[in-house]
């Protein structure tokens, strides 16, 4: 507030210069020297004039040039007299001034930076000095700085969803700004519960197209790719993050913890979907005692979701030439209609000898059936016996 009435001063004491310049450097004064002077010499013409014996009209015309001389070297006193009640709009002026600056000027904005200044982390005022820049944010919407602050405030007392509306309005204005783009990506991270959405997805992927190591983006991308499951794209994300720490610090510690538990859930997701892709079941298809195929029967074994009312297999296999007892094994590798065998709970599995080659069950010669069975990576076979058929069609 000092600062500011020093101003109303100093802009005070400039308009007076230009209401008392005139009169400081005016030229008509009073000069008592000159009227002196003047005195003399007409004193000394005149003496001459009646040695001489002059005319009395040059006499007469003498006392008259005196006299303007005289009227000539007095001061302007309507001047002067004007400037004194000049002089008097002075502290008018300032007056006007201060009420005009204080209602259209820069002083609450002032009051403002003052507070923020001297504002400390986590000070209970805090609320109140926001609600101030809230309001005068409000009435002029053009400053930025007031909603960067707005934007920084409502991100970190959690009303993530203010925070994400101000800053994508900053970013509008700004679609280059690193910086702006990682806050909106995080805000928008955040107001989605945690999710990283393909909008904030974009925006932590432009701030690091503008600059690379931008940390906040990568800190997001990380994060989110690991809690999404992407742990190889997370250790990528680690790793550029370390790359930007002196090694043996507190926060390259930290991050080299992160980036192996990324790296860890990575390998144990690989070997799971290994694991995953090997399960399946395997069984063993005979034929009772003494009974007999003949030459170019065509064996077919189903497998299908025993929890489905579905008849579509997911899984199977074709024998054209074979002899019984056969062990198959049915798994992702014989999968049918895009399903895998692998992430089925319960199988049947069918097998059928066909005279003319066609899968049905109104072609079957012999048909067995076992089930449900858990597909496993590993297990003994389980035996499927066929049992003839009594009208095939031929």
């Amino acid at each position: 507030m000092l600062e500011w009435w020093l101003g109303v001063a100093l802009l005070a004491a400039l308009a007076s210069l230009f209401l008392l310049a005139p009169g400081l450097f005016s030229r008509r004064q009073g000069q008592p020297g000159l009227k002196q002077d003047n005195l003399a010499w007409f004193r000394l013409r005149r003496a001459e004039l009646q040695r001489e014996q002059a005319d009395p009209a040059l006499l007469e015309d003498l006392g008259l040039r005196l006299l303007d001389d005289e009227v000539d070297l007095l001061p302007d006193t309507a001047a002067a007299g004007g400037r004194r009640r000049l002089v008097w709009l002075l502290p008018l002026l300032a007056i006007m001034a201060a009420l005009l600056y204080w209602q259209l000027g820069a002083l609450p904005d002032v009051r403002l930076q003052r507070d923020l200044e001297t504002l400390q982390p986590g000070a209970e005022e805090l609320p109140q000095v926001m609600a101030a820049v809230a309001e005068r944010a409000a009435r002029r919407p053009d400053n930025l700085h007031y909603q960067a602050l707005l934007g920084r405030f409502f991100l970190d007392s959690g009303e993530y969803r203010k925070a994400r509306e101000i800053y994508l309005q900053l970013v509008q204005q700004f679609p280059t700004d690193a910086a702006l783009l990682a806050l909106a990506a995080r805000a928008s991270f955040q107001a989605n519960g945690g999710v990283l959405d393909a909008a904030a997805q974009m925006l932590a992927e432009r701030a690091l197209s503008q600059q690379p190591q931008q940390r906040d983006a990568l800190l997001l991308l990380a994060m989110a790719s690991h809690q999404n499951g992407q742990y190889s794209a997370a250790s990528v994300y680690w790793q550029r993050l370390l790359a930007m720490e002196q090694p043996g610090s507190a926060e390259a510690e930290m991050l080299t913890g992160l980036l192996q538990r990324s790296r860890d859930a990575a390998a144990q997701l690989e070997a799971t979907t290994v694991a995953a892709e090997d399960r399946g079941v395997t069984v063993q298809v005979q034929l009772p005692a003494g009974a007999q195929i003949e030459a170019g029967d065509t064996l077919f074994v189903f497998a299908r979701d025993a929890d489905s009312l579905s008849p579509m297999p997911v899984a199977a296999k074709r024998f054209a030439n074979f002899e019984l007892p056969l062990q198959v094994r049915l798994d992702d590798s014989a999968s049918m209609t895009g399903q895998s065998l692998s992430t089925l709970t319960r199988v049947l599995v069918i097998a059928r000898i066909s005279r003319n080659g066609q899968p049905g069950e109104e072609h079957a010669n012999w048909q067995g059936q076992v089930g449900p069975l858990r597909p496993e990576s590993e297990g003994s076979a389980r035996q499927l016996v066929l049992r003839r058929q009594k009208n095939p069609d031929k």
